[in-house]
């Protein structure tokens, strides 16, 4: 068991520079043989010293601990096998690791999944942050709390702007993340908050049509063969003609208007 070392190892393939980046991993060797875990932490060429540690990084603390952890976890690993008995290999190590990975609380997607169900607020609210944890999930470059940086959140305010038709939707896309990176703060769960330092543009509100009198009309003596649709339209109709209030009937108006035309 003596003979399992643990080290950092950054940018093995010789690939970062000043602007791009690569991944620092733990080189495990045992008996010559060598195997190499990833760590989800990827720098820039400055952003390593000689002393094997994380430098001028705005996470550069959290990184560091992280590091640690993951080495000492696998040296922990090894010990647990060494008092029972059992000999070390590669294939235990990564059963181990699969383990751990699992069931990581370093995982900022599965927190932020686990407070939209705890958090008691509105369905429709809780729709609209599922909606964002989805494209969280397609971003791809914010996945653990280590990942929530300034340079990453510039990066969604891209990726959101790319999805969103208006800068208002934009806008919406960061008030939701900013609520549980405000959480993760306030629980020391990461040092910084980016949102501190990221100014936010509102964009412009645009103004709902609403229908005419000769649109009316036209509803209500088109023939809908939909017999739900043709309900729909009914409580519609009912709801305007009597000043009812509807919920969301910005969107049944959009798709009563498809059906008119």
């Amino acid at each position: 068991m003596n003979n399992v070392s643990v080290r950092l190892v950054f940018d093995r393939k010789h690939v970062a520079t000043k602007k791009r980046q690569s991944s620092v991993q733990m080189e495990v060797t045992y008996q010559r043989k060598r195997k190499y875990v990833g760590t989800g932490i990827k720098l820039y060429s400055d952003q390593w010293g000689k002393d094997l540690k994380v430098k001028n990084h705005p996470q550069s603390l959290v990184f560091n601990q992280k590091l640690n952890d993951m080495v000492s976890g696998i040296y922990d690993f090894v010990y647990q096998l060494s008092s029972q008995n059992i000999p070390f290999t590669f294939e235990r190590l990564e059963r181990y690791l699969n383990n751990s990975e699992s069931g990581t609380t370093n995982s900022f997607l599965s927190f932020m999944e686990k407070r939209i169900y705890e958090r008691q607020v509105t369905d429709s609210t809780k729709q609209r942050q599922k909606c964002v944890l989805k494209a969280l999930k397609e971003f791809g470059r914010i996945k653990d709390f280590t990942d929530i940086c300034d340079e990453n959140i510039r990066a969604y305010d891209e990726f959101a702007k790319k999805r969103c038709k208006c800068q208002s939707s934009v806008y919406n896309y960061h008030k939701i993340l900013k609520v549980f990176v405000r959480e993760a703060y306030a629980a020391h769960l990461i040092s910084e908050n980016p949102y501190q330092n990221f100014k936010l543009d509102r964009g412009k509100r645009v103004a709902r049509r609403f229908l005419t009198k000769e649109e009316l009309v036209k509803l209500e003596a088109k023939q809908i063969d939909d017999m739900c649709l043709n309900r729909v339209r009914d409580l519609f109709l009912f709801c305007c003609y009597t000043v009812l209030a509807l919920i969301n009937n910005y969107l049944i108006v959009s798709v009563l208007r498809r059906a008119t035309n």
